[in-house]
């Protein structure tokens, strides 16, 4: 085609010399454009049906515009049924693509754990941070360790001549030997449950069977029995009346706390002075939660009370210028009950542990479930009687 100006161009289109060629052009070009016109109005056609039918199917009234209908979002009852449609949509409750079914795409957005996690919380194990604790590994089930019990005298001389006396006590060191008792724990878990957890599971089950096994050395502190393989309690040794002076070794004595069922300022007050002054240095009160709120209430003469709250957090509180710790395997106030105990722990007391808590993980024995196994060999006795003192809930 060859170029021409602009004034032939015209004339032409205007009659003055009809070309073929740029009319067989034009027309090729209106027919195009109302292709293309009609296409696009098809689509939009297509696409205004497509949007009906999901906001129908995601029961969701459709926003303002031209033939849509307006929503009233002054209608409290429109807007309640706009935020559940909305919590509808979001959850993926509308059958395009929904989370709760695979052909949908549901798989595509799996539930997450998170990494926090709600626990129960156990006592802290508070007999075990104030007695003495020994740990040994190698052969033996058996901790021991000499034991001085009684110191020499001294005498007077009645001439130069008199012949020199023994003076010493019968049998004044021998042996405290602690036994290290077996304890077990075992769980089972699936394979599957194991492979697939987006925890460690064993871990966990490891850490929890080592804390259940200080718990359970923490009570048997206060009140094993000594047998079936339990530490010695110290209030399950003989409790008795009599002082330092007089009472065997091996047994406690128990201060009255000067009432039938209750706890008293006084009582307290001669349960501390029972404890021998050499004794006294590093002592601390031991009791229970529910006897410790009894004791709160307690004055003195004056009206004060004995109870001292500490200004440091986490600081124990005071009574009569000592340590307070609870532990709630002490009994409660009752006739006759041991409720309090004062002592020097460290002196008082020994627990002994066998090395580390051993663990199993043994994925034979009971499949498809791995069994998860630990083991601890622990005990405790009274190392030193005279250091430890109980109130006794009576009036003698």
């Amino acid at each position: 085609m060859k170029l021409e100006t602009k004034a032939a161009f015209e004339r032409k289109a205007a009659g003055d010399g009809e070309d073929d060629e740029i009319k067989d052009a034009l027309a090729a070009l209106t027919k195009t454009t109302g292709d293309a016109v009609k296409s696009m109005d098809d689509r939009m056609k297509t696409w205004e049906a497509e949007l009906d039918k999901f906001f129908k199917k995601a029961n969701r009234p459709r926003g303002g515009g031209p033939g849509a209908g307006d929503l009233d979002i002054g209608d409290p009852e429109k807007i309640e049924a706009e935020r559940k449609n909305l919590n509808a949509f979001i959850r993926g409750e509308f059958k395009i693509m929904t989370v709760d079914v695979d052909p949908q795409a549901g798989y595509f957005v799996p539930d997450i754990l998170r990494p926090t996690m709600t626990e129960k919380l156990y006592d802290t194990p508070t007999m075990l941070s104030l007695v003495r604790t020994e740990q040994w590994d190698g052969p033996g089930s058996e901790w021991m360790e000499p034991l001085k019990r009684a110191l020499l005298s001294a005498r007077r001389r009645s001439s130069e001549t008199q012949a020199a006396q023994d003076t010493s006590a019968s049998n004044p060191v021998g042996l405290l030997t602690v036994g290290a008792g077996e304890s077990e724990a075992l769980i089972q878990f699936s394979q599957k449950l194991i492979d697939d957890s987006s925890r460690d599971l064993a871990s966990m089950a490891f850490t929890d069977m080592d804390a259940a096994f200080d718990r359970q050395l923490d009570g048997e502190v206060i009140s094993g029995t000594g047998t079936g393989n339990q530490a010695w309690g110290f209030l399950n040794v003989p409790i008795v009346a009599t002082d330092d002076a007089t009472r065997n070794w091996g047994s406690i004595q128990y201060v009255p706390g000067g009432d039938a069922a209750n706890v008293t300022a006084d009582g307290v007050k001669n349960l501390l002075w029972g404890l021998r002054a050499p004794y006294r240095t590093n002592a601390s009160f031991v009791m229970s939660s529910n006897t410790a709120n009894a004791v709160d209430k307690l004055k003195n003469g004056q009206g004060d009370y004995i109870w001292r709250d500490q200004m440091t957090a986490g600081a124990p509180p005071m009574l009569l210028g000592f340590p307070v710790h609870f532990d709630e395997n002490m009994p409660a106030v009752a006739g006759n009950a041991l409720p309090i105990a004062f002592g020097n722990w460290k002196l008082g007391y020994l627990a002994v542990k066998k090395s580390v808590t051993r663990y199993l993980r043994d994925p034979y024995t009971a499949k498809p479930n791995i069994v998860l196994y630990g083991y601890k060999r622990q005990g405790g006795m009274v190392a030193n009687s005279e250091a430890i003192k109980v109130m006794k809930i009576a009036t003698s």
